[in-house]
């Protein structure tokens, strides 16, 4: 027996209430609400795994308007993962760099402080550890957007559904 996966949802009083309200371009091209956002991705990374979206909506939504707000949900989406994807590759990039810079200065340090240059050995060693724990810190960032980038992409691949909320 397959386990079925979770089913995110979210209540808006009317589909505007996804969009920015200060972006009056039409459904297909308006940015969403940066609250909205952020609240479908807290569930979405609360959920796991899952498949849809079901978004319930006190008032109703013409059929055209629900279409184009399906489509930019899932670009908006895609192109966060992308931006999150880039942000990743730069934090490996600038860790390793700072993590081979440090362990070369220390290496430098050792070198040069057997051959009885003190001072400038005394100022490689702290260089040396500096840039290796930037590395470290670089690393740690990358680790950190691992779980906003797999619900950035679940989002986007995820089939949105609007719902009619009951009043109360």
């Amino acid at each position: 027996m397959a386990l079925e996966k979770a089913t995110v949802r979210l209540s808006l009083e009317n589909l505007s209430g996804a969009f920015s309200m200060f972006d009056d371009r039409p459904y297909s091209g308006r940015d969403l609400s940066s609250s909205f956002a952020l609240e479908l991705m807290k569930k979405a990374e609360e959920a796991g795994e899952f498949k849809e979206v079901d978004i319930r909506l006190k008032k109703k939504a013409g059929k055209k308007e629900l279409g184009s707000a399906k489509a930019r949900f899932a670009e908006h989406f895609k192109q966060f993962e992308a931006k999150i994807s880039r942000e990743r590759w730069v934090n490996r990039f600038q860790g390793t760099a700072f993590v081979i810079l440090g362990g070369a200065l220390l290496v430098a340090r050792n070198k040069v402080y057997s051959e009885g240059f003190d001072i400038i050995g005394l100022l490689l060693l702290p260089a040396g550890w500096l840039a290796l724990f930037l590395g470290a810190e670089f690393i740690v960032a990358d680790w950190k957007l691992g779980p906003g980038h797999k619900a950035a992409k679940m989002l986007g691949d995820a089939g949105y559904s609007f719902s009619r909320r009951e009043r109360g």
